[in-house]
């Protein structure tokens, strides 16, 4: 049949039983408008048209009694709607949006398209195609013609088979959107708060929203948040990735990534990685994700047990159609419906905010969250991860350089914040180096107290900075015999890194950073720190008493590390328990004994009270140099594998030779104007870094003044990575 013949006049006996069709199947297509008009708006009274029960005669003579009952209908049903042109919502042409009548003659009373198309308009002066919302074109949902499943909405939960089904489900819908509220900005905040980790680098944050979401398969949003930063470092480090509940599958996708491919995701995982992108790419937020909370919110289920008699809470993934209907109905109906109702006060929804507030509304039915969680996103979930990076611009003192400001203190506070405008990005706000070496870091640096004991013994306080980073962790078993974290070899690596180059360039006596897991709960054997709260910084003199006093304890295996509350002692040796009981457990920690009278004695003497002190297990890196030898850091370029890692090796020639130059132009009119002494080696270094990065480094030991085993050695070890040299023949 040709496009002529479906849209042909059709006779007086075709309109004779198209009519006698829609009589038959009124009530229920009335039903169906009243459902579609229930959720665009109130219900209009039943009939808005008088009901007139009189024979009304025709040209022809009087109606057949069937056409005079199908009048009525019509009057009290298809009219009253017609009659609601000041409805909310759009009164009339909306009211039908739901289910255009041509799309339910078709199914419902057996028509084709053509004549379904014909009869709709001769029935309600209404066009039943190509109809729009304020949100843009309304596409009609499929639906089965025949079978057993007729009428079911294709890709929908089982049994969704009627208008009205699909208006309920809708209802329910908006009852999980109502109660999870909170966690509608979910995408908005994870995305920006990537894009903050990176210091505004979209490559970066487009691969770490990618770890992320390839590893949030089957992981709650902590384990995800902390398999997605493991990921991102292995693959930023070149590594073999190893990470997530299912490594294979990571290990599958995500060293595409970090060769700057874009792998398939899959269905679920895709949209999720989009969406994480939002912040940088607003094309990427048109489809929501469609996990296992969002089809329990559409109603998804699996077949009825013993336990669950409606039907068993959906735990798979979904088909093409599946998510098909879901976006759809997403899309097209939901949000622009919430939009129209300013729900919750809002008129700002968009796709992800009505799927995120759905996904916290279902969790917290379910029982898996409660209302205190609702509106987590990654970035609440931080803290657990951090770890501080101590940093000071004081050039150390076995260096011979700009020492004079030791007994200086305003010259090496205006030499640390020249020095900052120079280790800072000033558009972004992060460390540069940092940065560099692909560390994710929260938050801008932050003006602190070094405390260094130098290899003369004195104690320096000088200007520092703290940046907190992100740390990837796995899980090992400790000689105790439970399983504790720590951080990963990925991420050892890259801050190891990180601090050499640091330390290389601004001429440091040491690095140190630590890991305090003050989140995790485990025995106190394994506590090797202290986190001492007094509610406001400690003074140079009470730092000096306390280092004193567990210097009496400890020796030389700690150091306390100031911060804006009080202090973090940290712990280098050994972690013992206190004793083992007769079942073979190790209980309490010799630490903790011994930490906390020393910590009780300090506070009473400076009357501090209401201090607070909590032990943890903590991680640390911790490096030096001995600048009186090794006279251009080379120390540090081997501690930190610079040279036997080709990503670390890049990151080292990007970054270091504009710091070098800017730091040794700087020193120079710093040390004339203050009446310094530089160390013409440490600019040497510099002026070799400014000019090639490694190579020049690598020329000036070659042609410096260092002696022949020396030189000798660190060839090797840049070149081999190991000090080992073979046995000679």
């Amino acid at each position: 049949m040709g496009w002529e013949d479906q849209y042909a006049t059709p006779s007086r006996s075709l309109i004779a039983e198209l009519l006698q069709r829609l009589k038959n199947i009124g009530p229920r297509t009335a039903a169906q408008i009243a459902a579609g008009m229930e959720m665009l708006g109130d219900l209009p009274a039943e009939s808005v048209i008088p009901e007139d029960k009189t024979r009304h005669p025709t040209a022809r003579g009087a109606q057949p009694e069937w056409a005079d009952d199908l009048i009525t209908w019509l009057g009290r049903n298809i009219g009253g709607l017609v009659g609601t042109s000041t409805a909310p919502v759009g009164g009339p042409i909306t009211a039908l949006l739901e289910e255009p009548i041509s799309e339910q003659l078709q199914l419902d009373a057996d028509l084709s398209k053509g004549q379904a198309d014909l009869a709709a308009m001769a029935v309600t002066g209404l066009i039943p195609f190509g109809l729009s919302t304020k949100a843009g074109k309304l596409s009609n949902l499929k639906r089965v013609k025949s079978g057993e499943s007729k009428g079911q909405y294709v890709g929908a939960p089982q049994g969704l088979d009627s208008p009205q089904k699909l208006a309920a489900m809708q209802r329910d819908y908006q009852e999980l959107v109502e109660l999870g509220m909170a966690g509608r900005l979910f995408y908005e905040k994870s995305s920006n708060f990537f894009l903050n980790l990176t210091g505004g680098d979209v490559v970066k944050a487009t691969q770490l929203a990618k770890s992320v979401a390839a590893t949030s398969q089957g992981a709650g949003l902590d384990p995800n948040l902390g398999w997605g930063i493991k990921g991102h470092y292995q693959g930023s480090l070149g590594d073999d990735i190893n990470t997530g509940r299912f490594p294979e599958s990571n290990r599958a996708v995500l060293p595409e990534v970090y060769r700057g491919g874009d792998p398939n995701l899959g269905p679920k995982r895709g949209p999720f990685a989009q969406n994480l992108q939002s912040a940088w790419d607003p094309t990427l937020a048109a489809n929501p994700v469609n996990d296992i909370w969002q089809g329990r919110a559409f109603g998804f289920r699996h077949e009825p047990t013993v336990k669950y008699p409606e039907g068993e809470p959906w735990s798979q993934g979904f088909s093409p159609t599946q998510h098909e209907f879901m976006n759809r109905v997403t899309r097209e109906r939901l949000t622009p419906r919430f939009n129209q109702q300013q729900l919750g006060g809002y008129d700002d929804w968009n796709n992800l905010r009505t799927q995120a507030a759905a996904w916290s509304g279902a969790r917290q039915r379910a029982g898996e969250i409660g209302p205190e969680d609702q509106g987590i996103d990654y970035g609440d979930l931080a803290k657990k991860y951090t770890g501080t990076l101590t940093r000071e611009t004081m050039p150390g003192s076995t260096t011979g350089h700009l020492q004079e400001m030791l007994s200086r203190p305003e010259v090496r506070m205006d030499y640390h914040k020249e020095m900052m405008n120079i280790l800072v990005d000033p558009k972004s706000g992060k460390d540069r180096i940092a940065q560099a070496f692909h560390l994710l870091t929260l938050d801008n640096p932050k003006l602190a107290r070094g405390f260094y004991v130098n290899p003369e013994g004195g104690v320096e306080l000088n200007p520092a900075y703290h940046i907190p980073f992100l740390a990837g962790r796995r899980t090992t078993t400790s000689k105790f015999g439970s399983d504790v974290p720590e951080v990963d070899p990925a991420t050892k690596s890259l801050v190891n890194a990180a601090e050499s180059v640091y330390s290389q360039v601004t001429a440091q006596n040491a690095f140190g950073w630590n890991y305090v897991m003050g989140l995790d709960k485990m025995s106190q054997p394994h506590a090797t720190s202290a986190a001492l709260d007094i509610g406001r910084e400690l003074t140079d003199d009470e730092l000096l008493l306390l280092y004193t006093k567990l210097q009496k304890v400890f020796g030389e295996d700690f150091a306390p590390i100031p911060h804006d509350t009080g202090a973090t002692i940290l712990y280098f040796g050994e972690p013992k328990a206190r004793m083992v009981n007769k079942k073979g457990s190790h209980v309490g920690s010799l630490f903790i004994d011994k930490s906390g009278k020393v910590l009780d004695e300090f506070l009473e003497e400076i009357d501090a009270k209401g201090a607070q002190i909590g032990y943890a297990k903590a991680d640390t890196g911790f490096a030096e140099n001995n600048w009186a030898s090794e006279k251009y850091g080379q120390s540090y370029i081997q501690d930190g594998d610079i040279r036997g890692r080709p990503s670390l090796l890049a990151a080292y020639d990007d970054v270091v030779p504009e710091i070098a130059a800017k730091i040794n132009a700087f020193e120079k009119r710093f040390a004339k104007e203050n009446n310094l002494t530089i160390n013409k080696d440490i600019q040497k270094m510099r002026d070799a870094l400014a000019k090639g990065g490694m190579k020049g480094l690598e020329k000036l030991i070659k042609t410096g003044t260092l002696s022949v085993a020396l030189i000798a050695t660190f060839m090797y070890e840049l070149r081999f990575g190991s000090s080992d040299q073979p046995n000679e023949t």
